[in-house]
């Protein structure tokens, strides 16, 4: 899934897929009835670019944005959200390397532009996911879990704009099915005290392993 890119224009959403084996595939996002095939040439790099609106916007909530790849061998994915001047990429997991448990990792907000932000894509229908903040935002009080339910393909994100120093980071999603979680935030001041520039950073995130 795509999360806000918050910054200086309409962000363009693409796919980079590559892999050892010659193989065909598709991507789509069942949400919007995008769908586009794809084949992939060993030693190359094909791209899909996807439809505009194909991200979580800033209302936040549930929404089915999920992008769905399959292919007839093992490729690798990586996505991009571009604006002119604040592009993230990140690594796509297979579904096989998708979890019940995570840790959130982001960014905290540094008052210039402030967007800690997640979300999570659920891979099953009837998901139950559950989400505990590490800090209040909005009406979701921070040490308090509260349940969402997600169809295959839906995404759910939660983002905070409150002063510095608010940060999504430590939160805890956990779920009743494997999802994928995403971490970072709309438009990061890095390192701190960097006022002039501001850049989206976007990670898929690793689950936590059994205790």
């Amino acid at each position: 899934v795509f999360m806000q890119n918050d910054c200086c224009g309409a962000p363009a959403f693409s796919l980079f897929i590559s892999g050892d084996t010659a193989t065909t595939g598709n991507v789509s996002i069942p949400g919007m009835g995008f769908s586009e095939n794809f084949s992939v040439t060993p030693g190359a790099v094909t791209t899909v670019n996807l439809p505009a609106g194909a991200n979580m916007t800033r209302g936040g909530g549930a929404a089915a944005r999920g992008v769905r790849v399959t292919a007839g061998a093992d490729v690798t994915v990586y996505g991009l959200n571009r604006v002119a001047f604040t592009t993230d990429a990140f690594l796509g997991l297979p579904t096989d390397a998708l979890g019940t448990s995570y840790v959130v990792l982001g960014w905290r907000n540094t008052n210039v532009v402030n967007w800690s932000q997640f979300a999570v894509v659920a891979s099953q229908n009837d998901t139950v996911v559950t989400i505990t903040p590490r800090i209040t935002t909005g009406a979701r009080r921070a040490g308090v879990p509260y349940d969402i339910t997600l169809q295959q393909g839906e995404a759910y994100q939660l983002a905070n704009t409150d002063p510095d120093p608010a940060d999504l980071s430590g939160s805890i999603v956990t779920a009743n099915k494997p999802v994928g979680v995403f971490g970072g935030h709309g438009c990061a001041n890095i390192p701190d005290g960097s006022t002039v520039f501001c850049d989206h950073v976007v990670e898929q995130q690793q689950p936590r392993l059994p205790q």
